[in-house]
């Protein structure tokens, strides 16, 4: 991703005569470690530009895949059902209504901020055993300059 962005970055400032950086800051990522923190993180993005207040639900924003995952509209080329999305539901409508579904509610409090945390930090986001991510060198401690958590 990271070599992907410097090309684009690269071939932008050529084509519109300009220098610098476009985005604001680095590329981060994060391991999910497990099936509901994947959906979980599907949650996150898909109602981003909710909680911005951009819109109101998350299928009036125009950049996201929540129209096609619940409603099977908007479908494009461009979208390529993960299979744990697919695994929701032996049909398209038992997926896209399950997919309404975790909708239905907003992300509680320490979800988003496990999310932005692990992302931040790169940690692994939700291991099962929290004992066995601090031994394997992931998560809250791990980072040598986390000074004082």
């Amino acid at each position: 991703m990271k070599a992907l962005g410097c090309r684009y970055v690269r071939y932008f400032n050529h084509a519109h005569q300009r220098t610098g950086t476009l985005l604001e800051g680095r590329y981060r990522s994060t391991l999910v470690d497990t099936v509901r923190y994947f959906l979980t993180c599907m949650r996150y993005i898909e109602s981003n530009a909710v909680r911005a207040r951009v819109v109101e639900r998350p299928e009036d924003y125009r950049w996201s895949s929540y129209r096609a995952n619940a409603l099977g509209s908007d479908s494009s080329v461009l979208l390529t059902p993960h299979q744990v999305y697919l695994e929701l539901g032996q049909t398209r409508a038992v997926r896209e209504s399950a997919y309404r579904h975790l909708f239905q509610r907003p992300l509680p409090p320490e979800d988003l901020e496990a999310i932005r945390r692990s992302t931040n930090k790169g940690w692994v986001l939700d291991r099962d055993e929290p004992e066995e991510a601090d031994a394997a060198g992931v998560g809250p401690g791990s980072d040598p300059d986390d000074v004082g958590g």
